[in-house]
C-alpha cells in the first residue's frame, strides 16, 4: 500500500466525512472512510483502531468533537500505539481540551482548498518525521560501530563526560589533572556567529526534553572554521525537569563544503543557457541540463542513459574519435559543429569538453559544455553581408551623384541655382539612409520609403516617376530590405535606365490582395529609356534585386531586362511586409 497517499477518514457526520473524502480523492490522494455513528470505542471505533493498525496510514483525518469523549479515546490510542501517525481533528468549534494531541485541526465548514494545502502540509511532516527518525536509529548504529566523539552533561551540576576523541574534535585542551572538563571550555570553541542561537536551542531543547539535531561551527585554535554535527537528546528527571543531556558528534567539514560546491555547481548548472551534460566512462549520457533541452530539443527523460553519439551525429566520425581519444587521455577538448534538432532545425555549436576523475584520479567519463552559435554565425554572415553593402552602396553613392549633377546641369539655371538643388539632393540622400535607420523601431510609410530612397529625384515625382497604390505601413525588416531593392534600382535606373536620360519614366506600383493567405505585390516599371541590354555578369546588385529581397520576407523577387524597360517584380505574404499600423503622417 501506498503509505504516501493513503489517508484513512474517520467520523460520525457522513456529510463531513464524505466532503473529507471527496476533496482529498480529487487532490488524487487514496482516501479510505469509516463511521463512527452509534459505537463506542469497542465498537466502530475500535474496528477505527484495528485499521489504522493494519494499514498504519500516515495520516488520519477524524470527524468529531473537541470534547468528544469517544474521539478523545480514539486519539490517544492511536497517539500510544503508532506514534508515526499524524492526525487531523475537523470539528465544529475549537477546544484546547480535545484538540491538544492532535496535529493539526480544522473547523468546519471544510474549505476544500485550506484542507488539500493542510493534509498535503502533514503529509509532509510525517514523512520528515518518519525520515528523522530513521536516521537517528542509524546514527545510533554509527556511533555504536564508528566511535563518533560523544558528550554526556548533567544537568543539575554541571559536570560534563566525554569521549577521549570529543577533546580533539572541539581541539580543546586537556584539563590538568584531575579537573573535569566545563561547559565554559566547550562554549569557548563555538563559533561566535553561531553561539546565542545554539544555546538558545539548547535551553529550549532542556526545558522540552526533546531531541535535538544541530549543525554549526567552531573555531579552533589555529583560527580554522570547521563543522560539527551533533544529534543527542536531553532526559528529564523524575520532576520533570531535565536532568541529563547525551550527544554525539561528528565533523562534517568535507560535507559541508561539498555541499556548497555542489549547490553552487547546481545553481550554475541550472540557470544556465548553455546546454552541459555529462557522459560516463562508456559515453553514455549521465546528466542533461535545461540548456541543454532548449538546444537539442531534447528532454532529460529521452536524453540520459543515450549515447553521445546519438545526440551529436551529425559530426563526422574522426571527430568523434578524436573526441574520445582525449578525453581517455585526461585532456581538454575544444571543437565547432553543426546539429540537426528533431524539428529539422539546424544549429551550430561549440563543445568544450573536460575529463571527470574520482578520488584515484581514474577517468570517469567527461563534462561538456555546448554554446548555440547559430546567433553569433548569423551575425557574422550579417556583418559580411553589410560590408559587402556597404562598399557596392559606396560605389553606387559616386553614381548617383553624379547623375544628380548631371541633372542639375542640363537644366538652364544659374549657378547658384545649380548649387542648391544640388546640396538639396545631397540632403535628401542622406535622409534615406536615416529612414532606414529609423525603421528598425517602428513602421515606415511606404510612400515615405520610396521617396526617401528616391529623394534624389524629388522633382521627377508625379511626371516621371509614378507611384500608384494605397498608402502602407511597411514592417521594419521588410522596410530594409524592400529599401535595398530601390536603392539598386533607382541607381541602376540613374545609370542606365529610364531616370538616365531626359524622358524615360519609373511606374511604382502596389496592391495589398485578400485572400488565404493575403499577398503584398510591388512592381517597378522602366519605359522610355534607353534601349535595356541584359547584363552578362550578376552582380550583388542584380541579386539582392532578383533573389534576396523576396527570400528574406518568405516570398521571392525577380527582374527581367526587356529591352523596353527594366521590370522588377516582389510577391511576399502580407504579414512578412505589411504591419498593421496606420502610415506615418
Amino acid at each position: 500500500m501506498d503509505r504516501a497517499k493513503t489517508i484513512l477518514v474517520v467520523g460520525t457526520s457522513q456529510r463531513r466525512r464524505d466532503a473529507t473524502v471527496a476533496v482529498l480523492a480529487q487532490a488524487g490522494h487514496d482516501v479510505h472512510g469509516h463511521d463512527l455513528r452509534g459505537h463506542d470505542l469497542r465498537g466502530s471505533a475500535g474496528d477505527a483502531l484495528a485499521r489504522v493498525e493494519a494499514e498504519r496510514p500516515p495520516l488520519v483525518v477524524l470527524d468529531g468533537e473537541p470534547g468528544d469523549a469517544e474521539a478523545a479515546a480514539l486519539i490517544a490510542a492511536i497517539k500510544a500505539r503508532l506514534p508515526d501517525t499524524f492526525i487531523l481533528l475537523i470539528a465544529a468549534a475549537a477546544s484546547e481540551d480535545g484538540a491538544a494531541e492532535v496535529d493539526a485541526l480544522l473547523l468546519d465548514p471544510i474549505d476544500p482548498q485550506e484542507l488539500t494545502i493542510l493534509v498535503r502540509s502533514l503529509l509532509r511532516m510525517q514523512q520528515v518525521e518518519t525520515e528523522l527518525r530513521l536516521s537517528e536509529e542509524r546514527l545510533q548504529l554509527a556511533r555504536e560501530s564508528a566511535g563518533l566523539a560523544m558528550l554526556d552533561w548533567l544537568v543539575p551540576t554541571g559536570g560534563l563526560v566525554h569521549s577521549p576523541n570529543f577533546l580533539e574534535l572541539f581541539d580543546i585542551p586537556a584539563p590538568p589533572a584531575g579537573q573535569p572538563l566545563t561547559a565554559p571550555d566547550v562554549l569557548e570553541r563555538l563559533h561566535p556567529d553561531d553561539l546565542a542561537a545554539l544555546v538558545g536551542d539548547f535551553s529550549n531543547g532542556a526545558r522540552a526534553s526533546e531531541s535535538f539535531e544541530k549543525e554549526f561551527r567552531i573555531l579552533r585554535r589555529n583560527g580554522s572554521v570547521r563543522w560539527i554535527a551533533a544529534r543527542g537528546r536531553f532526559f528529564p528527571g523524575p520532576a520533570g525537569e531535565p536532568e541529563r543531556m547525551l550527544a554525539l558528534a561528528f565533523d562534517v567539514t568535507q560535507r559541508k563544503t561539498a555541499e556548497h560546491a555542489n549547490a553552487t555547481l547546481a545553481a550554475v548548472v541550472n540557470s544556465s543557457t548553455d546546454a552541459i551534460l555529462s557522459v560516463d566512462g562508456g559515453g553514455n549520457i549521465t546528466s542533461w541540463n535545461a540548456g541543454a533541452e532548449a538546444l537539442f530539443g531534447l528532454s532529460a527523460t529521452q536524453s540520459v542513459g543515450q549515447p553521445l553519439a546519438a545526440v551529436f551525429s551529425d559530426t563526422p566520425d574522426d571527430e568523434r574519435e578524436t573526441y574520445r581519444r582525449r578525453i581517455a587521455q585526461g585532456e581538454a577538448h575544444e571543437f565547432e559543429t553543426r546539429q540537426e534538432r528533431p524539428d529539422g532545425r539546424s544549429v551550430d555549436v561549440w563543445v568544450t569538453s573536460a575529463p571527470i576523475r574520482d578520488r584515484a584520479g581514474r577517468i570517469m567519463g567527461a563534462s561538456l559544455f555546448v554554446r548555440d552559435m547559430s546567433a553569433h554565425r548569423q551575425r557574422e554572415d550579417h556583418v559580411r553581408f553589410l560590408m559587402r553593402e556597404l562598399t557596392h552602396r559606396s560605389k553606387n553613392l559616386l553614381a548617383v551623384i553624379q547623375a544628380m549633377a548631371r541633372q542639375s546641369l542640363a537644366k538652364d539655371i544659374a549657378p547658384d541655382e545649380f548649387v542648391r538643388r544640388f546640396s538639396s539632393r545631397l540632403a535628401g540622400l542622406a535622409g534615406s539612409h536615416d529612414l532606414l535607420s529609423s525603421v528598425q523601431y517602428k513602421g515606415v510609410s511606404l510612400r515615405d520609403l520610396i521617396a526617401s530612397q528616391l529623394s534624389h529625384y524629388e522633382e521627377l515625382f508625379g511626371d516621371r516617376i509614378l507611384l500608384r497604390g494605397e498608402d502602407l505601413t511597411v514592417r521594419p525588416e521588410a522596410a530594409q530590405n524592400i529599401g535595398v531593392a530601390l536603392h539598386e534600382l533607382s541607381t541602376n535606373a540613374a545609370k542606365y535606365g529610364a531616370l538616365s536620360n531626359d524622358t524615360g519614366q519609373v511606374t511604382i506600383s502596389w496592391v495589398l490582395s485578400e485572400g488565404e493567405p493575403a499577398q503584398f505585390d510591388l512592381d517597378w516599371q522602366e519605359s522610355g529609356g534607353p534601349p535595356v541590354i541584359e547584363p552578362t555578369r550578376r552582380g550583388f546588385g542584380s541579386i539582392v534585386m532578383n533573389r534576396i529581397a523576396g527570400q528574406a520576407m518568405n516570398g521571392r523577387s525577380s527582374i527581367r531586362f526587356d529591352p523596353a524597360g527594366v521590370h522588377w517584380t516582389l510577391s511576399v505574404p502580407a504579414n512578412a511586409a505589411v504591419s498593421t499600423l496606420p502610415p506615418a503622417e
